[in-house]
């Protein structure tokens, strides 16, 4: 059997890179990476000898228009790759993080339209979006139908309803949280994800990145994990409002209570340096290059707080994480999982400051 994994952000590689060398074994798997939101380490490619496709950070510094067609001509590259790396002689098993975005729809379709290859598609969980119920409203649908037509590419990610994990071609689920998904979805064959972010695999990322080891770090009593509004065009000026009224009183109350670390996103675009000092800090840029889920442990298994953030999803830990998507009026944020889910995970949603402050573990 033969394994291709299609990964697009650090965290996708990181458990691409665990599985293929632990789990499927390195001579039987293939990494596609391409930068859609991060660059990665030199050392990394050689390692893993990862196929690597630039984008030009295609998710960061593209926008409108341009997005669009330069997302379906870094598709196609892609997709050039990915049917090249297939083996005739053997099957094979696509591997991907998302089964609704323009570039996996695409994959998809293709391997069962144009390809006698023998090829399973499986989804390994990426975050929270795989146990949505419901999915971000799809803006400039019929401009990307244009656009995705032209260049060949697949129009099933324009549908609303299309959700992670639904896709029909999807034989095999890699999860975290097996029994939340199957509540989902029941009709396919689910699988618990190994423990990705082991000491000796945080060890080996943290020496990526120029660091020593994963002991000498600050310990803090919460993170704050933001996630880009920025894709919200419609609802930005009214999203930056309230974050500018709101983030303040959040880290006032934050550097009350404790210290507190910000965990930049990938694609984060707002200025959060404007609340470091007096407790809250912001490491350094090699650092944000890592996923939370290896840094949890150097940084003292503080309290989560984010909008809703996988990571709070993805870590286990005893302490309840915050959800403040609803506060914050994330589009979306008040359906997106349902009361069970914030049980389950043990997740506080909070709609104002008062269940904020009040959620917040001394």
């Amino acid at each position: 059997m033969k394994y291709i994994f299609f990964c697009y952000n650090t965290l996708t590689l990181c458990r691409a890179i665990k599985y293929a060398r632990d789990v499927y074994g390195l001579k039987n798997s293939t990494i596609v990476y391409s930068d859609f939101v991060s660059d990665i380490p030199k050392r990394i490619l050689d390692d893993f000898h990862v196929k690597y496709i630039e984008s030009d950070l295609l998710n960061i510094r593209f926008k409108g228009l341009k997005l669009h067609i330069k997302s379906v001509i870094v598709t196609n590259k892609i997709w050039k790759v990915i049917n090249g790396e297939l083996s005739e002689k053997e099957n094979n098993v696509l591997i991907v993080f998302r089964d609704n975005e323009v570039q996996e729809t695409t994959f998809i379709s293709r391997i069962n339209k144009l390809t006698k290859k023998k090829v399973e598609i499986w989804i390994m969980e990426e975050g929270s979006g795989l146990y949505a119920f419901r999915r971000a409203e799809v803006r400039y649908r019929n401009l990307k139908k244009f656009i995705y037509t032209f260049a060949g590419c697949s129009l099933e990610s324009l549908a609303d309803n299309f959700t992670q994990g639904m896709n029909p071609q999807i034989q095999k689920v890699v999860c975290t949280k097996p029994r939340e998904f199957l509540i989902k979805r029941n009709n396919v064959v689910v699988e618990q994800m190994i423990d990705i972010f082991t000491p000796e695999f945080n060890n080996y990322l943290f020496r990526l990145v120029g660091q020593q080891g994963i002991g000498n770090s600050i310990k803090y009593d919460y993170v704050f994990l933001t996630q880009p509004f920025h894709d919200f065009r419609e609802n930005y000026k009214r999203l930056s409002e309230i974050h500018e009224v709101l983030l303040p009183i959040v880290f006032d109350i934050l550097r009350k209570k404790g210290k507190t670390v910000i965990k930049l996103h990938p694609r984060e675009q707002y200025d959060y340096f404007k609340f470091c000092g007096n407790g809250v800090d912001m490491p350094d840029r090699f650092i944000q290059q890592l996923p939370f889920e290896c840094l949890m442990q150097t940084f003292g298994n503080p309290q989560m707080i984010s909008m809703f953030s996988s990571a709070c999803i993805n870590i286990k830990t005893n302490k309840p994480s915050i959800f403040l998507g609803q506060l914050f009026k994330i589009p979306g944020a008040e359906s997106l999982f349902d009361d069970e889910f914030y049980k389950a995970n043990n997740i506080i949603p909070c709609k104002t400051i008062d269940e904020f402050e009040k959620a917040l573990e001394l």
